[in-house]
């Protein structure tokens, strides 16, 4: 796995990918001990401070702390990126929104170290221009459905519908089309969902 991003390399790409556009690309071993015991560092934190809690990776998660006694979910992660950062020595980014499907569009914001709060009230501002191919669940076939319609953006894709969408792309995929554009996502942490 690598953490790269310039001369056109990616995370995830295969080394020799990587290579053949960077070749003077130095690659790090892995110190898997160290990876588990700073993971184990991190889940003890977020368990400390929420019940709730979906791991994603070995240092991602998602956390409900609707539940919370701190006066605002941005203190809470505030002080939990803080404990994190003094425990393990590694900093930690955070979205705050209302639900997985925002947290997951806006994670890109807020890397690296940074902290990114979207309040139910700016949903709509973040979510119209954002690109169809950013939502959970569009690949390339269903982009190009969609294009073919005109739509290029989520406030293009809430022109229509929820019946014409149900109507043309099944009524499973048209509910996620009308639901995601407008920032719905009914899916609960801690809770694995089949993704069709």
């Amino acid at each position: 796995m690598l953490n790269f991003s310039g001369e056109g390399v990616k995370a995830g790409m295969f080394v020799r990918d990587a290579k053949d556009r960077c070749p003077h690309l130095e690659i790090v071993p892995y110190n898997f001990e160290a990876y588990e015991e700073i993971a184990d560092q991190f889940y003890n934190i977020l368990h400390k401070h929420c019940d709730k809690v979906q791991a994603l990776s070995c240092d991602e998660a998602f956390l409900d702390v609707t539940e919370s006694e701190v006066a605002g979910p941005e203190l809470l992660v505030s002080e939990i990126r803080k404990e994190i950062f003094e425990t393990t020595g590694c900093t930690a980014s955070a979205v705050i929104a209302a639900n997985m499907l925002m947290v997951r569009l806006a994670t890109r914001t807020d890397k690296p170290n940074g902290q990114c709060y979207i309040s139910p009230e700016k949903v709509d501002e973040y979510l119209l221009p954002l690109l169809i191919k950013t939502l959970r669940g569009i690949g390339h076939v269903l982009e190009q459905k969609l294009k073919k319609k005109g739509v290029q953006n989520c406030g293009q894709l809430r022109m229509f519908p929820k019946e014409a969408l149900q109507r043309d792309f099944r009524t499973k995929t048209g509910e996620m089309l009308w639901n995601y554009s407008r920032g719905v996502d009914n899916r609960l942490v801690g809770v694995i969902q089949d993704g069709r």
